[in-house]
């Protein structure tokens, strides 16, 4: 049961981007690699509105659910962390993230480059919100689903709706691991006859067998499987930032993960949403987004409670409150943190192990330099081996940051370019896989 709260410390936010355009929007059906994609000026629009939505119920003084000592006048980046996905989606999400603040910190009613008296914001843009990318064990995991008795099952009961689709799928084939629901959502959103052609039934069976997909792949029954490395990963930097926000001599007020919709699904399903409320197994819209609120308890030394709330785009007019963990309603902050926290993939040399990768994604150069090191070590120094991995981390950890870690500073206006740091600047960053937060 819920105990009474005393206003919102900070929140979590999570946001899927918006409206994308149809280059590359299918999946590689042996590893589920996204491809380059963009965003389109409805995609723009989309994230512009749920950052209008978001103001109007956290940065607004005169709403019940204002933040409490968030300067809604003048940004102060020490109140605001952000996040984009920088993996194998383009600029998608990049620009889905400018599109969001823009509309968060600004009362202009378009989207466009540097609105007079929007305010620049910081975002880090970071390859590791795609944990499943080079994968092998989740590209194992995915060969097992589609080998599964549910998944060749589904594909006989469909067969006859999937033989009937390529007529609209321009020269696509018609399968359940590709996942063509993509294509004729962009198509059918762009393409004015395309749309006319299409039975409004076909679009809507597609989701469906796109959602049984997905729901199969980026899931595992197990919280600590394989299938749900896309939240596994996303965790430190939740649980880092729920902590700090909470401790109210911490600057912290908003912590924000631009992301696609796979992580989402291992976060559900991690958190035992879905199992509570079904309903969030749906399809999931362009600008979905949910909210952890970060609430102060009434009664001090009380454990500080969480509230989950979710959005599924356009779908949706307003926040749901959603449940986990079993619990109904707010839930207290320690139950979540214990509960999750042994799930996280916390940094590089976890995420290398998980996914028995040696080679891209900084792992070579762990795999490498810790060679190096066994080398050198005799069976006397082995004795040592605690302390000359705690070396070793802290000093490899640099290097890997230049193929992990990619900044952007300045206006986000106008959607933000990428630029590759240098190995020296990377000497005073934290590693993209760790809770920077």
């Amino acid at each position: 049961m819920s105990q009474p709260t005393d206003g919102i410390l900070g929140f979590i936010l999570l946001a899927r981007h918006g409206d994308i355009d149809i280059n590359g929007t299918i999946l590689n059906s042996t590893s589920i690699v996204p491809l380059a994609t963009s965003l389109t000026p409805l995609g723009a629009q989309q994230e512009y509105d749920l950052g209008q939505k978001i103001r109007s119920l956290y940065l607004n003084s005169s709403a019940s659910t204002s933040v409490s000592g968030l300067n809604t006048t003048v940004v102060d980046q020490n109140q605001i962390y952000a996040r984009a996905d920088a993996g194998r989606n383009g600029d998608a999400i990049v620009n889905s993230v400018a599109a969001l603040l823009q509309g968060m910190f600004s009362n202009d009613g378009a989207v466009m480059g540097a609105p007079n008296g929007y305010q620049n914001v910081e975002v880090d843009n970071d390859i590791s919100l795609e944990g499943w990318v080079d994968c092998a064990p989740f590209d194992a995991s995915t060969a097992l689903f589609y080998a599964s008795p549910e998944f060749k099952a589904k594909e006989d009961e469909n067969a006859a709706f999937m033989s009937n689709l390529s007529q609209y799928l321009d020269g696509r084939a018609p399968t359940l691991k590709d996942m063509v629901y993509d294509f004729m959502k962009i198509e059918s959103t762009h393409n004015e006859q395309f749309a006319s052609t299409l039975p409004p039934t076909i679009l809507e069976k597609a989701g469906e067998l796109a959602n049984f997909h997905d729901q199969g792949v980026f899931t595992s029954p197990q919280p600590d499987g394989i299938g749900n490395v896309g939240g596994r990963t996303l965790l430190p930097s939740i649980l880092n930032g729920i902590s700090r926000i909470a401790n109210e001599s911490d600057p912290l007020k908003i912590l924000y993960e631009g992301i696609t919709h796979q992580p989402f699904l291992s976060l559900f399903n991690m958190t035992k949403a879905v199992k509570m409320q079904p309903a969030l197994a749906n399809l999931m819209d362009y600008a979905a987004a949910i909210i952890i609120e970060v609430r102060r308890p009434v009664v001090p030394e009380s454990d500080v409670m969480l509230s989950f709330r979710f959005k599924n785009g356009s779908k949706d007019e307003s926040f749901n409150r959603f449940n986990v963990l079993d619990q109904d309603g707010d839930v207290p902050m320690s139950l979540f943190i214990s509960t999750m926290a042994p799930l996280a993939i916390n940094n590089t040399a976890e995420w290398c192990t998980n996914c028995q990768n040696t080679e891209t994604r900084g792992c070579g150069v762990l795999a490498t330099t810790a060679n190096q090191h066994a080398e050198k070590m005799s069976s006397f120094g082995a004795g040592f081996l605690g302390a000359a991995i705690g070396v070793f981390v802290a000093t490899v950890g640099l290097v890997v940051l230049c193929v992990l870690v990619r900044r952007h500073k300045g206006s986000v206006a106008g959607g933000p370019s990428i630029n590759e740091d240098n190995c020296w600047s990377c000497r005073t960053r934290t590693s993209s896989f760790e809770s920077k937060v």
